[in-house]
C-alpha cells in the first residue's frame, strides 16, 4: 500500500500465506499516542497466527517537505478467499512553524470470488481538518480474472480529488511458441487533458535456440506525443551464453513542432559461467533533435567475478555521447563507474568488508534547460566484526565530492564535499537483551560546523521476531545528510516487528 508523494524505501520482507507486506525499523521520538497504539496492536494481534502487524516510528522523510513520524501497518486473513489490510500514517510539515500533526489511514480488501476470479479494493484518507496536507481520499478498485489457460484480464480504476485513473492489462498465451502482453492506461490529474499509455510486448520461440521478440509503445497527452517500437532476434548459444540484435524506432510529435525522430540498432550479449557473469550492451541511433541532427552512442557494461568463496568483485559502467551531425560538435555526455568489493578474510560471515567507488560526469545537451555540467566521486568502506558470540562491531567510512559548473565550456566548478563515520558495538546480553553503543560523525562543506553524535540502546527482545528498545541520543545528528536541521537529540523508543 503506497502513498502518493512518499520515499519511503523497505529494509525487509514478510510473509503471511499469499500476502506479503514490506517491513519498516526505524527509531521513535516523543509523541506517546502512537507508539501506544502500536504496542496494542501487537499485543492484540499475538494470539492471533493469521493477524500481521509491523509498526514504524522515527523521523522519515517524505516529498513537499513532509516529515513522517510513525506508521502502522496490519494484515488480516478471515479466510482462504478475503484477506484485509490496514495502515496508519502520522506527518508534520517541516516547512512551516505550525505544531500540527496530521493522521492518515488506509485499508485494502482482497478476496476471491471464484478459483479464476478476484476483486480488491482500497480505500485512503486523512482524519481531521489539520493543514498539513491536502486532503488526500483516494479509493481504488480492480479486478483479475483468468479467462482460460491461455488468457488472462485485469482492470483497475483509482479516483481522488486530485486524479482519477483507468488501467487495463491482458496476458495471452495461444501456444506454447508465443506470448504476448499488453497494458492500457488512461490519467487526469487535476482536471487537465487525459495522459494515455500503451504497451504490448510478446515473444515468439523460432526453435530450440532463436527466438523473437517485439514492443511498441505509445505514449500522448496534451502536448505531445510518444512512438517507439522495437524488434529484435535472440539466440541462446549455449547455457551460458546468449545474444541479442534489435531495431528500435521512436518519435516524439510536440504541440510547439519540437520534435524528434530516431532509429536504433542495439546489440547485447550475455555470459554466465559458474564465477563470471557479463553483460554488455552497444546501441548506435541516430536521428533529428528539435533543430539539428544528431549522432549517438551507448554502451552500458555489467560484471561479477567471484574470485573465491570469500571474495567477489562487481562492476558497472554506462557511456553516453551524441554529436551535432552538421558540426561534429558534441552535444551531451554521461558516463558512470561503479566498483564493489566484498570480502569475507575470515571465510564466514562473522568478519565481512566492502568497499565501494563511483565517479558520475553529466553534461545535459544544451537544449536542455538545466545545469550546464556536474560530477560526482564517492567513496566508502563498511565492516563488522563478531567477537566472540556476544560481541559485534561495525562501522562505515564515507566520503563524496560533487562539483557543479556554471559554464558549459569555460566555467569554474563548484565544489562541495561530504565526509561521515559510524562506528556501533552490538552486545548480546543473556535471556533476550541487546545493547548498543553507537557514535557518528559528520563534516559537510556547506555546514557551519561539524557534527558528532553519540547514542545508547538496550533493546529487549519479546519474541523471536518482535524488539522493544529505550535509549538516549546526545545530540542532533541524523542519517539524512541534505537535512542540516539537527533536531532529533534526546530520549527516544524503538520497536520493530517482523511476521
Amino acid at each position: 500500500m503506497q502513498y502518493p508523494g512518499t520515499n519511503i524505501i523497505p529494509v525487509g520482507r514478510t510473509s503471511l500465506g499469499n500476502t506479503v507486506a514490506p517491513t519498516y525499523t526505524s527509531v521513535f521520538y516523543g509523541e506517546r499516542s502512537p507508539f501506544i497504539f502500536s504496542c496494542l496492536l501487537l499485543v492484540l494481534a499475538y494470539p492471533y497466527p493469521s493477524y500481521a502487524s509491523v509498526g514504524q516510528a522515527g523521523i522519515v522523510r517524505a516529498a513537499d517537505g513532509l516529515q513522517q513520524h510513525y506508521q502502522q501497518q496490519g494484515s488480516y486473513r478471515i479466510d482462504d478467499r478475503l484477506v484485509l489490510k490496514s495502515e496508519l500514517r502520522q506527518l508534520s510539515n517541516i516547512n512551516t512553524d505550525k505544531d500540527e500533526v496530521s493522521l492518515q489511514g488506509a485499508v485494502n480488501m482482497d478476496y476471491s470470488i471464484a478459483p479464476n476470479i478476484a476483486i480488491y479494493g482500497a480505500a485512503q484518507s486523512k482524519f481531521g481538518n489539520d493543514s498539513v496536507v491536502d486532503d488526500s481520499a483516494v479509493y481504488s478498485l480492480g479486478a483479475k480474472m483468468r479467462i482460460s489457460d491461455h488468457m488472462a484480464v485485469q482492470a483497475e480504476a483509482v479516483n481522488s480529488v486530485r486524479s482519477d485513473k483507468l488501467a487495463l492489462g491482458l496476458n495471452y498465451k495461444p501456444n506454447k511458441n508465443y506470448h504476448i502482453s499488453s497494458k492500457y492506461q488512461s490519467s487526469s490529474r487535476n482536471g487537465s487533458a487525459r495522459h494515455n499509455k500503451m504497451q504490448v510486448e510478446g515473444k515468439l520461440a523460432l526453435g530450440k535456440r532463436v527466438y523473437g521478440f517485439h514492443k511498441n509503445n505509445f505514449d500522448s497527452d496534451d502536448k505531445q506525443e510518444n512512438t517507439g517500437s522495437e524488434l529484435g532476434l535472440g539466440y541462446t548459444a549455449s547455457n551460458k551464453l546468449g545474444f541479442k540484435i534489435s531495431a528500435k524506432t521512436s518519435g516524439i510529435r510536440a504541440a510547439d513542432n519540437a520534435n524528434q525522430h530516431f532509429e536504433a540498432l542495439s546489440l547485447t550479449t550475455d555470459y554466465r559461467h559458474h564465477r563470471v557473469s557479463l553483460q554488455h550492451q552497444l546501441e548506435y541511433a541516430r536521428g533529428d533533435k528539435e533543430l539539428f541532427s544528431v549522432d549517438q552512442w551507448l554502451y552500458t557494461s555489467g560484471s561479477s567475478f567471484k574470485a573465491s568463496d570469500n571474495l567477489t568483485l562487481t562492476g558497472q559502467l554506462d557511456y553516453f555521447v551524441s554529436f551535432d551531425r552538421s558540426t561534429g560538435y558534441r552535444d551531451a555526455q554521461k558516463y558512470k563507474v561503479d566498483l564493489t568489493i566484498v570480502g569475507l578474510p575470515m571465510g564466514s560471515n562473522l568478519f565481512k568488508v566492502s568497499g565501494r567507488y563511483r565517479y558520475l560526469y553529466d553534461q545535459p545537451s544544451w537544449l536542455q534547460d538545466t545545469i550546464p555540467g556536474k560530477r560526482l566521486q564517492m567513496l566508502s568502506f563498511k565492516g563488522s566484526y563478531h567477537i566472540l558470540d556476544a560481541w559485534r562491531l561495525s562501522g562505515n567510512l564515507d566520503y563524496g565530492l560533487s562539483s557543479i559548473r556554471q559554464d558549459r565550456v569555460l566555467g569554474f566548478w563548484n565544489h562541495s564535499e561530504t565526509a561521515s563515520a559510524k562506528l556501533a558495538m552490538d552486545y548480546q546480553i543473556p535471556e533476550r537483551w541487546n545493547a548498543q553503543a553507537e557514535y557518528r560523525w559528520l563534516d559537510d562543506s556547506n555546514a557551519e560546523h561539524e557534527q558528532h553524535n553519540r547514542k545508547v540502546t538496550i533493546y529487549r527482545n519479546l519474541r523471536n521476531d518482535l524488539r522493544l528498545g529505550v535509549g538516549y541520543s546526545s545530540a542532533r545528528l541524523k542519517d539524512d545528510l541534505t537535512d542540516f536541521n539537527f533536531n532529533n537529540g534526546g530520549w527516544f523508543v524503538s520497536l520493530a516487528g517482523k511476521y
